[in-house]
């Protein structure tokens, strides 16, 4: 520890040590006095000078602090030892009147609504043009780098059928007819 730090440390203590002072003797000075310590005026009172009436004040009676206090009842409760509630009072179950009469039929359940199929995942990416039957085919690829070739009424990833293709779009859906889904040849 240099010179300046061992001063700047005994600064600290220091203030420290004063701070620690001044508090104990706020902390003492604030402390209200006990009931019953004051020191009594010798003299007669205030009241008693500016020639007020004095009260009397009630005589003490000792016959009463020396009687014996009245018997306590016995008590049953052991606060030392461990019992377990006793059960709650059984309640007799109540009768539920049966009503005899026309009684209305109960629809029947709807049905679950039906989920729609999740969104096909594949991209437009490119169209082939090509001569002859072959005709238009699209290129379409999915998020893991995958990429599918296929013309109109064509299953694709065996899980897609692709259902018309144009210059700007392919319709694609699910096999079964549901979630028709059109594709737009900017890859989205």
């Amino acid at each position: 520890m240099t010179a300046v730090q061992r001063t700047r440390a005994l600064w600290l203590g220091g203030v420290a040590a004063a701070g620690a002072v001044l508090f104990a003797v706020q902390a003492y000075m604030a402390t209200p006095a006990v009931e019953g310590t004051s020191q009594p005026t010798p003299g007669p009172s205030r009241a008693a000078k500016a020639g007020a009436e004095v009260t009397s004040v009630e005589e003490v009676r000792v016959s009463r602090l020396t009687q014996k206090a009245p018997d306590l009842p016995e008590q049953t409760r052991d606060p030392f030892r461990y019992r377990h509630a006793p059960p709650p009072p059984k309640v007799a179950p109540a009768r539920v009147p049966v009503l005899l009469g026309p009684s209305v039929p109960v629809p029947p359940p709807s049905p679950a609504p039906v989920q729609p199929p999740p969104p096909i995942p594949l991209k437009f990416v490119g169209l082939v043009e090509a001569g002859g039957k072959t005709g238009r085919v699209a290129v379409l690829s999915d998020s893991k780098g995958g990429v599918f070739y296929g013309r109109e009424g064509d299953i694709i990833d065996g899980r897609y059928r692709l259902v018309r293709v144009s210059v700007e779009q392919a319709e694609l859906m699910y096999p079964d007819g549901r979630g028709r889904q059109v594709l737009r040849l900017s890859g989205q």
